[in-house]
């Protein structure tokens, strides 16, 4: 492995290591065979550690990037894809789960767009509005390429006719419980009557 090339590292920081391990390592070499008078040899070693402790650390955060699941950088291997999982989730209507593993999902890889507008819809399905909104927004903000466009309206058009639906139910005096709260769209319940 070459640092600055491999898992968790952005263009400007791996070509950046690249680098200054290529001048170390360069530096190293140049000391110990072509010109090893240039240094002492207690120098030659300390350069022949810094070219050792680059690497070392270039490894460590590789594998730390691996192990953190960093999807930030890399796309999804054919066995690291959780979207069907999520999906399986969503059609089989179990909302407890998706509200538990997808903003954790979402936080790890948020750049998951797909797995994004499937947050916004569990989210409408729970009645969270606001929330739901937000998620459609940032999925906007981020689709560079308006490849999403369409999912984006189709998903404002069932908030704004669920926002209807909550106002009509609202305004519904059947809906109101005595004291003119509104209930959660199941009919009150009948007080009993007290003895005077």
């Amino acid at each position: 492995m070459i640092p600055g090339f491999g898992r968790g590292y952005d263009s400007l920081s791996g070509l950046l290591l690249a680098l200054v391990f290529w001048a170390v390592l360069t530096f190293a070499l140049l000391n110990t065979v072509l010109w090893p008078e240039w240094l002492p040899a207690r120098m030659r070693t300390i350069t022949w550690f810094g070219v050792l402790g680059i690497w070392a650390a270039s490894v460590i955060r590789a594998k730390y990037s691996q192990r953190k699941g960093d999807c930030k950088t890399d796309p999804p291997t054919p066995g690291s894809d959780r979207f069907p999982e999520f999906l399986e989730h969503y059609l089989r209507g179990e909302w407890d789960v998706l509200k538990t593993k997808l903003p954790r999902h979402l936080q790890r890889c948020p750049h998951d767009l797909e797995a994004r507008l499937l947050w916004a819809s569990t989210l409408r399905r729970l009645g969270e509005i606001g929330q739901a909104r937000r998620q459609l927004e940032l999925i906007r903000q981020a689709d560079a390429t308006g490849s999403w466009v369409l999912e984006l309206h189709r998903e404002k058009a069932l908030l704004r006719n669920l926002e209807r639906e909550f106002s009509a139910h609202s305004s519904d005096p059947a809906l109101q419980s005595p004291t003119g709260t509104e209930t959660s769209g199941q009919p009150a319940l009948p007080q009993p009557a007290v003895a005077a």
